[in-house]
C-alpha cells in the first residue's frame, strides 16, 4: 500500500491553539509525505527526512521518532506486525537540509500511526485523537494538534484547542485561486520554548492574557467568516497586529519585512518570525518584490491522508 499525507500551514491563532477553546485558521499543502507499506517477515521502518535515511531499529537514538511512535501505540502491537515501511519526507527539506516549515513531523506522525493502525478502517476523530496523542508524546506533552489535524483532513478547517480538539471543514471564497507563498525567516525558532515563554508570561499576565485569547479568537472567525478578499485582509491584518504585540511581550518576535502593509495579507505564522505566509491578490503571479529571494509558492491541498495503491 502507498498512502501520502499533506503538510500543513496556520494561518491565524498562533499561541491561542495551545488553551482551551482557543481558534486556529490552517491548511493542509502539498507537497506530501510518501508512506509505503509492504509485507516483510517482521516489522521494519526506514525514514528518507532530506539527505538522511534513518532504519529502525539498527540506527538506534537517530531512530528515536520511530521509537516513541511505536511505544505510544501499544494497542495494536506494533512490533508483532509483519510490514515494512518506507517513509519518505525529503520534500518537506530544502537543498541545504533545513526543513522548509511545512509541518513535516505531524505529516510524518500522521502517516505512521495510520500505516501501524490501519487507518482505513478506523473512525477519522478516533484516528485524529491516536494521532494528536501520540504526537504530544513525543513532545514531551505539548503541541495544539492542528497541524495533526489539517494534514489527515486536509483543505483549510477551523481548529479548535484543548484537551479534546476539533477541527471543522470550512470554504474561504476569499482564497480561491490565490497564490500562497511561504517567506523563511531570519532563524529557526524552536515552537516548544516559545510555547514555554507564552505559558511564563501568562503566569504573571492573567488579564491581558484573557484578552489575547478573545481577540486573537474574534480575528480568527472574522478570517473564516470573510466574503471577499478585503475583508480577510482586514482580519489578517487584526491577527498580525495580535501576534507582533504578544511576540514582544513573549520576547520572541514575531515581526519582519515582510509584515509591510501592501496589498498582499502577509504575517508571520507560527512561533515568532521563522516563517510567513503571504497571500497575494488577484492578479499576482510572483510574490512581493521585497521577499522574492526567499518565497516560496504553495498550493492547499484538498485531499488529506489519500492511499495511492492498495
Amino acid at each position: 500500500m502507498l498512502l501520502t499525507v499533506p503538510g500543513n500551514l496556520l494561518l491565524a491563532g498562533e499561541y491561542a491553539i495551545t488553551e482551551e477553546g482557543g481558534l486556529g485558521l490552517a491548511f493542509a499543502v502539498e507537497p506530501r509525505v510518501e508512506v509505503l507499506v509492504e509485507p516483510a517477515r517482521k516489522l521494519g521502518i526506514t525514514g528518507i527526512m532530506g539527505t538522511e535515511r534513518v532504519e529502525w531499529a539498527d540506527d538506534g537514538p537517530r531512530a528515536g521518532i520511530f521509537q516513541r511512535i511505536i511505544e505510544c501505540l501499544p494497542e495494536t502491537d506494533a512490533l508483532t506486525q509483519r510490514i515494512h515501511i518506507t517513509i519518505d519526507s525529503s520534500r518537506f527539506y530544502d537543498a541545504t537540509g533545513r526543513k522548509r516549515g511545512l509541518g513535516s513531523s505531524a505529516a510524518l506522525v500522521v502517516g505512521l500511526v495510520h500505516a501501524l493502525t490501519d487507518g482505513r478502517k478506523r473512525n477519522p476523530l478516533d484516528l485524529l485523537r491516536t494521532c494528536i496523542d501520540t504526537h504530544r508524546a513525543i513532545q514531551g506533552g505539548r503541541g495544539s494538534g492542528y497541524d495533526i489535524a489539517a494534514s489527515l483532513f486536509g483543505g483549510a478547517g477551523l481548529f479548535t484547542g484543548g484537551a479534546l480538539p476539533n477541527w471543522r471543514q470550512i470554504s474561504l471564497p476569499w482564497l480561491t485561486g490565490r497564490r500562497i507563498f511561504v517567506v523563511a525567516g531570519e532563524r529557526a525558532v524552536k515552537s516548544s520554548p516559545a510555547v514555554a515563554a507564552y505559558i511564563d508570561w501568562k503566569r504573571t499576565h492573567q488579564q491581558q492574557a484573557a484578552a489575547f485569547l478573545l481577540d486573537s479568537n474574534a480575528a480568527v472567525r472574522a478570517l473564516c467568516d470573510a466574503r471577499d478578499f478585503d475583508a480577510a485582509r482586514q482580519a489578517l491584518a487584526r491577527a498580525r497586529e495580535i501576534g507582533i504585540v504578544l511576540g514582544d511581550a513573549i520576547g520572541i518576535p514575531a515581526a519582519a519585512s515582510w509584515n509591510a502593509d501592501s496589498d498582499w495579507l502577509c504575517k508571520a505564522s507560527g512561533a515568532g518570525n521563522e516563517m510567513g505566509i503571504c497571500i497575494g491578490p488577484d492578479s499576482a503571479i510572483d510574490p512581493p518584490p521585497e521577499v522574492s529571494t526567499s518565497a516560496e509558492a504553495v498550493f492547499i491541498s484538498a485531499p488529506g491522508v489519500r492511499v495511492e495503491a492498495d
